[in-house]
């Protein structure tokens, strides 16, 4: 080859390479971080920025895919993957550092909300036994106090028929009939009352 023929082929060889390194540029602005220089050239600085350009796009690829797995696996609950910082440098590291930080946030985070909610249903657990024991004691209260309101009732009849019985001397004997009847009355219309207020299935619903 003479020396022009070799000038020609260098200059030929330069001009490819940097087609190339601008080429692969281009399609890394696009969003491809696979594209890499493959060609080569006897200019060493030419080499020098391909292989520079490539180690870059090395370090990009490898910090978005690392970026990627660490931040999917944290939408799923699986805090333990780390972004690796192992042969990161620079701004590199320090964004993986970042990401780490923030990935050990959020498991906290979600670590105090699952124990939030453990400890709420405890809690309503809790909440729901004591209120039905309750229900139950009262409704055996209830069921004592109506046993005596209608023996009441029966009294108060039976008094009645025996003030009747009596005539004009039988007045005051009537008089405290009616007054146990009203007072039967009355506890039956409280006992009515509390069954409404106390609903424990309306207690339990407000509650979850």
């Amino acid at each position: 080859m003479t020396s022009s023929s070799f000038l020609i082929y260098e200059a030929e060889q330069k001009e490819a390479l940097l087609n190339e390194i601008v080429t692969v540029c281009q399609q890394v602005a696009e969003g491809n971080l696979e594209a890499r220089i493959l060609g080569q050239a006897d200019d060493e600085r030419l080499t020098l920025i391909a292989d520079s350009v490539n180690a870059l796009l090395d370090s990009i690829d490898i910090y978005v895919r690392e970026s990627v797995a660490s931040l999917k696996a944290a939408s799923d609950h699986r805090y333990y993957r780390r972004s690796l910082e192992r042969g990161m440098k620079g701004s590199f590291r320090a964004g993986c550092r970042v990401i780490n930080e923030a990935r050990e946030e959020l498991r906290l985070n979600h670590e105090n909300f699952t124990k939030a909610q453990e400890d709420n249903r405890i809690l309503f657990e809790e909440l729901e036994t004591s209120l039905l024991e309750s229900k139950a004691k009262i409704n055996q209260a209830i069921s004592r106090i109506s046993g005596i309101t209608k023996g009441m009732k029966i009294l108060s009849l039976n008094a009645k028929i025996e003030a009747a019985r009596a005539g004009e001397a039988g007045r005051g004997f009537a008089i405290v009939a009616h007054e146990v009847e009203q007072t039967s009355a009355q506890v039956s219309n409280v006992m009515n009352e509390l069954l409404n207020a106390f609903n424990v299935n309306d207690v339990l619903e407000e509650a979850a």
